[in-house]
């Protein structure tokens, strides 16, 4: 029995070997194909565009890919030279979409990923997702440049003190709840008011949806919005 088992645990060195051998002979076949000749700047352009998409009809140019995740896992996973040009370039980390339930290791590998530039953030309903949006806010309060939270009013009001902790680097803001009717009544209180945003330029189109009140020295005054969804 022994000399059996010692005979397969040979065997299995060896086809080890010959599939490093064959996935070496793979990559240098790959290497000579017309698209692994592309400068570098030309495939993080490829890489940028594929995960944005044509959304003319809500009168933008380019949106976000709601399947993020994915697209960037399918990039990195073409090819050794794909995924090591895809690895290597930080932007296409600096998004991070929080959709289900990604556990914080994960978060970190993405955020590893992005290396030093600023993050944006965007979630999407799901109250089980909280827990992952604050791991971000307080990790990397710092770098959050854009932030865009699609959650019920109820867990927009539970994240509040962790967006305004962040209220000094945030550039971008929309916060919409995608569940609420426009005709539905106004239910928010004093404490959802966010104020001293100085950084903000961008307020994000949603920000009509929600009687939230902003301050920021980039505007002339401070402002309401209304509850009517645009």
């Amino acid at each position: 029995m022994s000399t059996i088992t010692e005979s397969q645990q040979a065997l299995d060195l060896e086809i080890a070997k010959l599939e490093q051998v064959l996935a070496s002979l793979k990559r240098r076949r790959n290497a000579l194909s017309a698209i692994s000749q592309l400068p570098t700047e030309l495939m993080h352009s490829i890489f940028y565009l594929s995960i944005r998409y044509p959304d003319e009809a809500h009168g933008r140019a380019w949106t976000r890919l709601s399947n993020l995740e994915d697209t960037r896992r399918s990039i990195s996973h073409v090819s050794h030279d794909w995924r090591t040009i895809a690895l290597e370039w930080p932007k296409l980390w600096s998004e991070i979409h929080i959709r289900n339930t990604p556990k914080a290791a994960y978060l970190d590998l993405v955020r590893e990923r992005a290396r030093g530039i600023p993050l944006s953030l965007v979630t999407h309903w799901n109250s089980a997702a909280v827990p992952a949006v604050r791991h971000i806010f307080q990790t990397e309060g710092a770098r959050l440049k854009s932030v865009a939270l699609l959650e019920p009013v109820s867990l927009l009001r539970d994240l509040l003190p962790e967006l305004k902790a962040c209220r000094n680097t945030i550039e971008f803001l929309d916060l919409d709840d995608p569940s609420r009717h426009a005709l539905s009544p106004d239910d928010l209180t004093e404490t959802d008011a966010l104020c001293n945003f100085p950084k903000l330029r961008h307020p994000g189109k949603h920000l009509s949806s929600l009687s939230i009140r902003l301050r920021s020295p980039a505007w002339s005054c401070s402002f309401s919005v209304s509850r009517g969804r645009t």
